[in-house]
């Protein structure tokens, strides 16, 4: 398996020097294309659309008397915001991280204390707020590398934020596409990112938009048929830019062309443009397809 001297291995260990994890900095810069950003909040205003609602199955009335309170703690901590919000990180990063603020009386308490599930652990009030943490500003500290039989195998069990050490139950982690577990370091333990994913299909994208676009504004090209060899006489460079010069000066289709009847003439190429708005269709459905987004939902077409 580790034999890279085979044709087959070396050409998959290019791929994958090609497609490497792109790193913190690329996605944050890819996250301000609008072809990237409209895959991140496509599918977190999808997930948050209808949101739902608290119900109650019982019959008794103390429980149900507990919905318009949940309702009003979901409105408080803002958790609709917060849900797209991962979901957007998520997409972009291959991971997201919340952390919920918890208070201890007056005093904050430690991030590196693990989170005891417990109900004395928890004391009324004491969740101050929830907060989105940008994957880079967080980083693997300890994970169990040597045993895969346990759970925590691959699986950091404390965080640094930035220089503060936090539990790894003080800090929840969303990944929705994880990796194996021999590419979790170069990952920094998140998953593959829909930026990753979709880098070939937008560049494919956006070199024909562009290529479209400039096919578009020259399709059309205007040959003067002149007598070339006066660029060998003194000066007869500068004489043909000077005429090339007036000929577009005053190229228009409501003025009049003026070409010497001996000397000159005019010759008009146009290139075919049926065909190109198939191509760019077709090159846009493409990042549709890797995101799994309609392309209603995704290009509003």
């Amino acid at each position: 398996a580790m034999d890279y001297s085979t044709p087959n291995a070396r050409d998959a260990l290019s791929f994958v020097d090609a497609t490497g994890w792109p790193g913190f900095p690329t996605l944050s810069l890819l996250a301000q294309l609008p072809e990237y950003r409209s895959m991140h909040e496509t599918l977190a205003d999808e997930t948050v659309r209808t949101w739902g609602q608290i119900t109650c199955t019982s019959d008794d009335t103390a429980a149900a008397a507990k919905l318009p309170k949940l309702v009003q703690a979901l409105e408080r901590y803002k958790i609709r915001s917060l849900v797209r919000t991962v979901v957007i990180h998520d997409q972009a990063y291959g991971g997201a991280h919340v952390f919920p603020r918890l208070c201890e009386s007056a005093d904050a308490l430690p991030c590196d204390a693990p989170v005891l599930l417990k109900p004395e652990f928890f004391a009324r009030g004491c969740l101050s707020s929830f907060a989105a943490i940008e994957p880079y500003w967080v980083t693997p500290n300890a994970y169990n590398a040597t045993d895969p039989t346990k759970a925590d195998f691959y699986t950091p069990s404390s965080w640094y934020m930035l220089a503060k050490e936090v539990h790894a139950s003080r800090l929840f982690t969303v990944i929705s596409r994880p990796v194996p577990d021999m590419l979790k370091a170069a990952y920094s333990f998140r998953g593959v990112s829909m930026s990753q994913l979709a880098m070939a299909y937008v560049d494919n994208w956006l070199r024909t938009r562009q290529s479209v676009s400039d096919v578009v504004k020259q399709f059309s090209i205007t040959y003067l048929k002149a007598d070339l060899s006066q660029m060998l006489q003194p000066g007869g460079a500068y004489s043909l830019m000077e005429r090339a010069q007036l000929f577009n000066l005053y190229r228009d289709n409501r003025n009049l062309g003026l070409v010497d009847m001996n000397q000159e003439d005019l010759a008009q190429i146009n290139t075919p443009l049926s065909g190109l708005d198939a191509l760019q269709a077709q090159s846009q459905e493409q990042m549709a397809a890797v995101s799994h987004i309609p392309l209603v939902k995704l290009t509003g077409i």
